[in-house]
């Protein structure tokens, strides 16, 4: 069995979707190497204001780098962020879904 609420909690740090505001930053043509380093300064500022990553305001992202929008924010919603895991072999919901499915059937 899965404990939810455990699962829910141990994934609640909005750090880990850093790599997720990265592809944000990707996704508006920035290259990677860029995305990187500005996600990094944001870190960096959300560890001087003592708030999580996913607290900052649009504003204290934009202050970082203006290519932050309004929009950033949605890259601290896990369900959106596992829903955009959808390649094959990704931890997305629908792939692993798929591979419980699959292996069901297998142990069957």
């Amino acid at each position: 069995t899965v404990n939810a609420a455990a699962c829910a909690a141990a994934a609640a740090d909005s750090a880990l979707l850093a790599t997720d505001l990265a592809d944000y930053l990707v996704r508006k043509g920035m290259p990677f190497r860029h995305a990187h380093h500005a996600v990094g300064a944001a870190v960096a500022l959300a560890e001087e204001l003592g708030k999580p990553l996913g607290d900052l305001t649009s504003a204290e992202l934009k202050s970082v780098n203006a290519a932050f929008a309004e929009d950033a924010k949605d890259c601290f919603d896990l369900t959106k962020a596992m829903a955009r895991r959808n390649l094959t072999g990704a931890p997305g919901t629908k792939e692993v879904a798929k591979q419980l499915a699959r292996w069901r059937r297998q142990l069957a």
